[in-house]
């Protein structure tokens, strides 16, 4: 049953407004508000997308009177961010078709 763990867990990465959220929430804690603005989604995606993220022990919550802020677990995911920017991103750029993957990201 490992298997349907790392399913879940790379399928919750793999989603882009979750990836969205959780680079633009990784330097400091962004309330709600502060993610619909940066990344231009509907309120109510991006509270699905923290739920699930939540979930998973993706982000941290952290209430600061009535403001609900939201930060990277970077201790969780540093790791892995740093492995792919280091690895990844640099052995498989020509092959895989990140470049084409990458504008096509931007259209939607």
């Amino acid at each position: 049953m490992k298997e349907l763990h790392y399913a879940w867990f790379f399928e919750t990465l793999a989603n882009p407004v979750r990836m969205k959220i959780l680079l633009y929430a990784y330097d400091k804690p962004r309330s709600v508000n502060d993610i619909v603005r940066e990344t231009g989604e509907e309120q109510s995606n991006i509270s699905h997308a923290l739920g699930v993220l939540r979930l998973c022990n993706l982000v941290q919550l952290k209430v600061d009177g009535r403001k609900h802020l939201y930060q990277t677990n970077t201790k969780l995911l540093g790791p892995i961010i740093k492995m792919v920017d280091e690895q990844v991103c640099a052995n498989c750029e020509l092959e895989c078709g990140q470049d084409k993957r990458k504008k096509k990201l931007k259209k939607k």
